[in-house]
């Protein structure tokens, strides 16, 4: 079995195993999804795949969330989980919960367009009548999309259609020097998008996305799709978030033992920090983590610089604000109200469960 371990290890920040049977596993998922879908053919088929439907796609994203959702999580399961109790040990809390990828096709003229997307309740829009599947997807981090619930986010991703260029194909960007948060802007509506001139900047690989193999990214993998929307795109995924830090042992490992030696939750809390400083260092992925004990520590001038550190351009002042107090909400940066950062932050009490916060909480707790 693949050590995936290298994911968070690598300057890539993405990791392909082909070494599983999960190919053989593909007929059982069209077929699951094709009893709930009114859908006859094998659209695993490059020729089958060209026939599927704008809403085809839609009903495919629908089933997969509801009537299929039992079965497929009994499916990949097995392909998820031994993983990971060796990354992140027996103490985390998840629920495997299985999504749709799906790309329709378009035009040159989509792909080359200037297009300013929109919030509505809170849900992003491409277009006021297209769906978002109908256009490519925007380069970004996934960090802020996951509700900044950690550096340490494990994303698995399961092509089903034919990998090919023309088809929506998934590109990841190549850390030129360092890894961490690339230049973004809300300039075209969407909060996170890299900008324009930071995607020219570094170079953009397509993985082997043959379906069998199976692709893992973390939440700081630049990513996007090619503009070539010719043929539809079908992949499933599955996101995992750490509930608490015991990946420190598991994949770096260093020991969290000391922690039980504070006499209160500052020192331990203050223990737990200068375990991280050192690894930070070297795994840059941490620099999130350490900006998130300063919060917790109340020294939000060292969060925030600490989290300036994590990117790779000279960030705003009032986005980092936002986005340190986003660490303890599970919430994205735009989502973070003046009034939550105006008014005294209660320790302990303003801490979202399942939160960046919140997983370092349960870290102490866990070694104390």
């Amino acid at each position: 079995m693949k050590n995936y371990k290298d994911l968070f290890l690598s300057k890539d920040q993405y990791l392909i195993d082909s070494s599983t049977d999960f190919k053989r596993k593909i007929p059982e998922i069209i077929s699951l999804i094709n009893k709930y879908s009114d859908i006859t053919s094998d659209w695993s088929k490059i020729e089958k795949t060209s026939q599927l439907t704008e809403k085809n796609l839609d009903k495919i994203q629908k089933v997969v969330s509801n009537e299929a959702q039992k079965d497929l999580v009994s499916i990949f399961s097995p392909y998820i989980e031994p993983h990971l109790k060796k990354l992140f040990g027996n103490n985390l809390k998840y629920k495997i919960r299985v999504s749709a990828q799906v790309k329709s096709c378009w035009t040159d003229k989509v792909s080359n367009e200037k297009r300013k997307g929109f919030f509505v309740d809170k849900v992003f829009f491409e277009d006021k009548k297209k769906p978002n599947i109908a256009f490519p997807t925007r380069a970004h981090q996934d960090l802020d999309n996951n509700g900044n619930r950690g550096s340490h986010t494990m994303i698995f991703y399961f092509q089903l259609t034919q990998a090919l260029q023309n088809s929506s194909a998934l590109e990841f960007g190549i850390f030129n020097d360092q890894i961490g948060i690339l230049p973004f802007s809300s300039l075209w509506g969407y909060p996170n998008e890299i900008t324009e001139n930071a995607q020219k900047k570094i170079s953009w690989a397509t993985p082997d996305l043959t379906p069998g193999n199976i692709m893992l990214m973390t939440g700081l993998t630049p990513h996007r799709s090619n503009k070539i929307g010719q043929v539809p795109r079908v992949a499933l995924n599955v996101k995992i978030q750490p509930s608490n830090l015991s990946y420190l042992n598991k994949i770096y490992g260093v020991s969290l033992s000391n922690i039980s030696s504070g006499s209160n939750f500052s020192e331990k809390l203050n223990i737990l920090k200068n375990i991280i400083v050192p690894l930070s260092k070297k795994h840059r992925l941490l620099l999130y983590e350490l900006s998130v004990i300063y919060f917790l520590l109340g020294d939000v001038q060292n969060a925030k610089q600490t989290l300036g550190d994590l990117c790779l351009f000279n960030i705003d002042n009032k986005i980092l604000e936002k986005w340190v107090y986003a660490s303890t909400l599970k919430k994205r940066m735009y989502q973070v109200t003046e009034d939550e950062i105006s008014k005294e932050f209660k320790f302990l009490k303003n801490i979202v469960p399942f939160s960046s916060g919140d997983a370092i909480l349960e870290t102490i707790k866990l070694n104390s």
